[in-house]
């Protein structure tokens, strides 16, 4: 018997629980939105809501930004720095203010230098407290959507059976979450 157990298993030991739950926040908060199973979007509703109403409050309240910054960052994850030209490009747009060229002959090029790393985490940070949470500050709660998309069959008020779709391999019933405009 599961009596009093908060959260559901997803079907993984626990870092790999936390795992997709952090991808599952960084996708909402880069796309807004994102395509999942039913299971997951009930377990990750409530920290992307959260995490949404720390970035709100901090737009509300620049004295707590600070700390409702970090307190976000728990569940972003911060990913690695960029270290090569192409994705220096793909995350500033801009060109290199240098070249990479390697001190030796024969030697690699080596990455970026500190300045120039910008890792994913940072900037979906800056996108949520500058973007998202100043969109929501008239919003007291229910910043996001989620709609059912295909999965278990169910009877309308005629008794009439209707089935949607659902994943292909296993059947599990699918939503869409999305951040409310």
């Amino acid at each position: 018997m599961r009596h009093r157990v908060a959260t559901r298993r997803l079907g993984r030991p626990t870092d790999q629980r936390i795992a997709i739950l952090k991808s599952l926040v960084a996708a909402v908060i880069e796309h807004g939105h994102v395509t999942t199973t039913e299971a997951r979007a009930k377990e990750v509703r409530p920290i992307i809501e959260k995490v949404i109403t720390l970035a709100r409050e901090a737009a509300l309240n620049p004295d707590t930004a600070l700390n409702n910054r970090r307190a976000a960052r728990r569940w972003i994850p911060t990913g690695q720095p960029v270290t090569t030209k192409e994705k220096y490009e793909n995350v500033t747009g801009e060109a290199l203010p240098y070249k990479l060229t390697p001190k030796q002959p024969g030697q690699r090029p080596r990455g970026l230098k500190a300045p120039e790393r910008v890792p994913k985490g940072e900037r979906l940070l800056h996108k949520l407290f500058t973007e998202i949470g100043e969109r929501m500050q008239d919003r007291t709660g229910g910043y996001l959507r989620v709609t059912k998309l295909g999965g278990e069959s169910h009877l309308t008020g005629k008794g009439k059976t209707i089935i949607r779709p659902a994943r292909r391999g296993d059947g599990a019933s699918m939503v869409k979450i999305e951040i409310v405009d």
